[in-house]
């Protein structure tokens, strides 16, 4: 642990391909073409926010809400949320094997 007055050094990207956000960006700041990474990072950041939600719902009806039907479709939405973030994984994967 550091001192007072002392930074820990950053830690250190694992090996590998770059995170989604990440990739964007830098593309974006070379002037690149980014819309195919963007929308990965979209379809990824919709399974966060609905996952989120559903969790905050658990915690709520938990402490005694009742939140039955729109518990549910946030589910139904969260399964189709998963199964398009899986296709546009592969396509992304496929893509960065085409291009090596």
């Amino acid at each position: 642990m550091a001192q007072s007055g002392q930074h820990r050094k950053p830690a250190r990207l694992a090996p590998g391909p770059a995170p989604p956000a990440l990739l964007r960006y830098a593309r974006e700041w070379l002037g690149l073409d980014s819309r195919a990474i963007k929308a990965l990072q979209e379809t990824f950041g919709q399974v966060g926010d609905l996952a989120f939600t559903l969790r905050y719902l658990g915690d709520f009806e938990a402490q005694g809400g009742q939140v039955p039907v729109y518990k549910e479709r946030l589910e139904k939405r969260l399964s189709r949320a998963l199964e398009a973030a899986r296709v546009a994984w592969g396509k992304h994967q496929a893509s960065l094997d085409t291009a090596q």
